[in-house]
């Protein structure tokens, strides 16, 4: 351990990844309306994929989320993307944004199937040959929440 950290030591990475996880998960402040960083990060992805970037970020933005869900998983992820959306009518990101649309949401990126979603809602199916972990889609869930292609101003 030459430089005094944990990822100097050989066969440590997983406890360096496992800290790294719990600080991004763990809240910050004392307030409880703050978020845990990981969903403050997530938030602010999804704030720029809605228009607070040029309109053709929004694919980059996507991928960048996916690698975030590749390396946490479904329940690390998913749960910082819930508490990023908030709740019903909260004005994130519109203020028209429902707690069922938010829900389906979650579930349609992750490809967990919703049984509270009524059948004409489950949309986006999983490819049976590319699996759950399909960029394309992801993408292109992302794209359908945020409100798809922007016309120029």
């Amino acid at each position: 351990m030459v430089d005094g950290s944990l990822s100097s030591v050989p066969g440590n990475e997983s406890v360096v990844a496992a800290a790294a996880a719990f600080a991004l998960t763990t809240k910050q402040t004392h307030s409880e309306t703050e978020l845990p960083i990981g969903a403050q990060i997530l938030k602010q992805m999804i704030a720029c994929a809605c228009g607070q970037m040029p309109p053709g970020l929004v694919t980059d933005i996507s991928a960048a989320l996916f690698v975030v869900w590749a390396s946490c998983g479904d329940f690390l992820f998913g749960g910082w993307l819930t508490d990023a959306l908030g709740g019903d009518k909260n004005g994130f990101p519109r203020r028209s944004t429902t707690i069922e649309q938010k829900r389906f949401f979650v579930c349609e990126l992750l490809a967990i199937e919703d049984e509270t979603a009524p059948a004409a809602l489950r949309g986006v199916p999983v490819d049976e040959t590319s699996g759950k972990m399909d960029l394309r889609r992801f993408k292109r869930v992302v794209k359908a929440f945020c409100g798809g292609k922007k016309v120029g101003k």
